[in-house]
């Protein structure tokens, strides 16, 4: 039966999946993250681009570092660029480097991220933080050119060869957001928040404990009490939140001298 061979190919596709992000760190034991495991699992050995969608906080840089860690990039250059962090007239400078006198300031030539990174992997993170102008201006360099000059010369065209992950946590289909940027990325991953993947708070605790150990050399452990406290908040600010709620609550049973959070 045709549908029963889908079925198993899909299986055994969804256990290499799980192994493999496993073995790179990631494990997840909730329903809502069993669609997205090959979502990740495809966008990893692929390669097209791939955009992240998400809440602040569910870890989509984490996941860029997934995906570029499991993929056939892995020993390059991985660089996080956050779009929000840097003013209009600087990202081209930033991401494609100019020449010397190329604008007020321009002292010397510098080179751009692209050119740094090279085959590696860029990450623009809070990609819909730039205007619609500055987003268009992006589809057209890396979506339909592939190649881009370093600011002041623009008869030096450079092919792109570093592999796009973006991440913003707004829907496309708003009106501050270009739909055709987001159009152009071949593989989309949406994260869920935390509150909709709660069977893995445990591993996210365990983490952030171990974590915690390796920071400030002091291993505190959480009761089932506790634990159950932290599966009934609604977790607005997601993994962010709850690892800050967990290191403060351990610096507090450290001070009260004992070693488990209750």
């Amino acid at each position: 039966d045709l549908s029963d061979k889908e079925e198993e190919s899909e299986n055994i596709i969804y256990k290499k999946a799980v192994d493999d992000l496993s073995r790179a760190g990631f494990d997840s034991k909730s329903e809502s993250m069993k669609p997205i495991i090959k979502q990740i699992f495809y966008a990893a050995n692929g390669t097209g681009d791939v955009l992240i969608l998400g809440e602040t906080g569910t870890g989509k840089t984490t996941l860029a570092k997934l995906i570029h860690q499991i993929s056939s990039r892995s020993s390059n250059i991985f660089k996080d660029f956050s779009c929000g962090s840097f003013s209009p007239d600087l990202i081209e400078s930033e991401l494609f480097g100019h020449v010397k006198g190329a604008f007020t300031g321009a002292l010397t030539d510098k080179k751009g991220i692209l050119d740094l990174i090279g085959d590696g992997t860029l990450f623009l993170d809070e990609l819909a933080e730039l205007s619609v102008e500055k987003q268009r201006q992006l589809l057209y360099v890396f979506g339909r050119l592939k190649k881009y000059h370093p600011v002041g010369t623009p008869e030096k065209e450079k092919i792109i060869k570093a592999r796009i992950i973006a991440a913003t946590l707004k829907i496309p289909t708003e009106d501050n957001v270009r739909k055709d940027l987001f159009e152009r990325f071949q593989y989309v991953i949406t994260l869920p928040p935390l509150r909709e993947r709660r069977d893995d708070i445990p591993i996210f605790v365990s983490r952030i404990m171990h974590n915690y150990l390796i920071k400030h050399n002091r291993d505190v452990s959480i009761n089932e009490g506790a634990l159950n406290v932290l599966y009934g908040q609604p977790w607005l600010g997601n993994l962010h939140q709850l690892n800050r709620v967990l290191e403060k609550a351990a610096d507090a049973v450290i001070l009260e001298g004992k070693d488990e959070i209750h």
